[in-house]
């Protein structure tokens, strides 16, 4: 069965920043017609079949790494959370930052604020740059979609030292 595209089932045009409210909202319309607990249509495994994977839809497109990850996937590229990072300064800042977060190298409160406010600031940067590129990049550029590629990839990242900081605070 051919997977649908995310986007068109909520009726979107596929971008990085979506409205939230309207995505919910849409989402809401669709499983009162598709939940198998709600809908009159008869056959239980079509409607169960289409109301997971509109759960599915909306919980890829409701999270904007999910979102990113899904976008590049549209566009042949394809990105595991945890694949290497190219630029290796950046992986090299990346273990430096995982490695001071494991070994509770920040003690201090204001020290572990300060890490997640650079981090966190370093993800909206990064949603920023990948709103930018994704609505005018042509799928042909593939110089764009290696910046747009590299700069998800470091997302995932930033979003797993999040986790981390949080944990750890």
């Amino acid at each position: 069965m051919k997977r649908l595209n995310y986007f068109q089932i909520f009726g979107l045009r596929p971008s990085f920043i979506l409205d939230q409210t309207s995505l919910h909202n849409r989402y809401k319309s669709l499983q009162k017609i598709f939940h198998p607990d709600i809908t009159q249509i008869k056959d239980y495994q079509t409607t169960h079949d289409s109301s997971a994977e509109i759960n599915y839809a909306y919980q890829t497109l409701s999270n904007k790494l999910s979102r990113a990850l899904y976008m590049c996937e549209l566009h042949g590229f394809q990105i595991q959370q945890g694949q290497q990072v190219q630029n290796e300064e950046l992986l090299d800042r990346f273990f430096e930052w995982n490695a001071r977060i494991m070994d509770n190298d920040l003690k201090v409160q204001d020290e572990i604020y300060e890490f997640y406010e650079t981090t966190f600031n370093r993800i909206i940067l990064l949603h920023l740059q990948i709103n930018d590129r994704l609505p005018y990049t042509d799928i042909s550029n593939q110089e764009k979609w290696t910046q747009i590629k590299t700069e998800t990839e470091t997302l995932c990242y930033l979003e797993n030292l999040m986790t981390q900081i949080k944990d750890k605070a």
